[in-house]
């Protein structure tokens, strides 16, 4: 499954068209992405773990919370962010009480982000699920099943 996703990341535009920077700069959200979810998985077991853990539990209370990614979509675009900020002050306190699984719900903040714009990109948000399974494969019942 990874070597899938990596070839499909490192696929460029055809060489007639003209480089499109959003697409450069999005290709480079999931390298940098995937850089860090694989740091995470070959660490040490614990982490690892703890890591994975941290995943679930966001993942579990973000489903909770909207139903899915479709209900987080509906909100307003401030309300999207306000959830943003909620996960990072989660993870802030999670850090200073040393609770390692702060490192997997910064992961899944930092992947729901391309949902709390203007634009979300469900395509981006996918593969970057997709990575995370690496850790957690709580990750993978945020995406669609297809009909």
């Amino acid at each position: 499954m990874l070597g899938r996703l990596l070839k499909r990341v490192r696929g460029g535009p055809p060489a007639e068209a003209a480089p499109d920077p959003a697409a450069e700069s999005r290709r480079d959200f999931v390298e940098r992405f995937r850089a860090a979810v694989q740091e995470v998985a070959a660490s040490d077991i614990l982490t690892q773990l703890s890591a994975g853990y941290g995943v679930k539990s966001a993942v579990s209370a973000f489903q909770a919370r909207y139903g899915g990614v479709d209900g987080f979509l509906a909100q307003p675009l401030d309300a999207r962010r306000g959830y943003l900020d909620e996960l990072a002050e989660d993870k802030r306190q999670m850090t200073e009480n040393g609770q390692v699984e702060a490192v997997g719900h910064g992961l899944f903040k930092t992947a729901l982000t391309l949902l709390a714009t203007d634009s979300p990109d469900r395509a981006l948000f996918r593969e970057c699920l997709e990575i995370l399974a690496l850790l957690s494969p709580k990750a993978t019942e945020l995406i669609p099943r297809q009909a």
